[in-house]
């Protein structure tokens, strides 16, 4: 008899120890699956209806976004540095609208983009030519290095369904960017007739890209000096006037 509830007892504890391993295995998993922290960024430019454009990007965001990965979202609002007193609203605006999510909203140093920024005004008509426009070469510099990818968009989107899958496209790919092609040639937007031009792009008819929703893999960016590349082109411009439409 004893011997009977020995073995009894060996067979529920053995069960019972299995039981709870699976139980682990099963949680770390589902942890894995679903604690990967994400990140995206968007832009207020200054102007108010770029905020209210952030806050409608947010807010469909949010709603469309499967809450499991909602819950590991990381967002960086990028702003102007100066006046601190606008930064300091906005941070407190944004956090009374969304409490409970984890926003972070970035100072952009406006002194640095004005050094390598120029409209060329008197060449062409432009758009896109808000300095914030081109913080979006800087994030590497602007965000932490734990930010190793971002989903970048601008604040006239509207997001219609779980953007998760989207931070995804880079995985099995070596790419620093993946992007959205867009309807004009990069020969719509360059100076064709400038020798530089023609040697970067020597098939001016090739479809560009919208920079307006892109994902970024910014340790490769970092690792292949993008924004260091970006700069050079940019101080190019300056001098030669080689694209039209701002940063895009």
């Amino acid at each position: 008899m004893s011997l009977r509830r020995s073995s009894r007892a060996l067979v529920f504890i053995v069960t019972f120890g299995c039981l709870l391993i699976f139980y682990k295995l099963f949680a770390f998993h589902q942890q894995s699956t679903v604690s990967r922290t994400w990140d995206i960024v968007t832009a207020v430019e200054g102007e108010e209806g770029y905020l209210c454009g952030v806050v409608a990007l947010l807010n469909s965001t949010f709603t469309n976004t499967d809450p499991q990965k909602l819950s590991s979202l990381r967002v960086h609002v990028l702003f102007p540095d100066t006046p601190i007193e606008n930064f300091r609203a906005v941070k407190k605006f944004l956090w009374l609208l969304f409490p409970s999510r984890n926003i972070r909203v970035v100072p952009v140093p406006l002194d640095r983009l004005k050094k390598v920024v120029h409209p060329c005004w008197d060449v062409f008509k432009i758009v896109h030519s808000s300095l914030l426009n081109y913080a979006r070469f800087y994030l590497p510099d602007l965000l932490p290095d734990n930010v190793e990818r971002v989903i970048y968009l601008d604040a006239d989107m509207i997001v219609q369904d779980d953007i998760y899958p989207v931070y995804q496209t880079l995985d099995r790919s070596n790419h620093v960017i993946a992007a959205v092609e867009g309807e004009q040639s990069y020969g719509h937007y360059f100076n064709l007739s400038h020798p530089l031009i023609k040697t970067a792009i020597p098939d001016p008819t090739l479809p560009h890209f919208n920079a307006g929703f892109l994902v970024m893999d910014l340790k490769r960016w970092r690792r292949n000096n993008v924004t260091e590349r970006l700069e050079d082109w940019l101080f190019l411009h300056k001098k030669y006037c080689l694209w039209k439409f701002g940063s895009q």
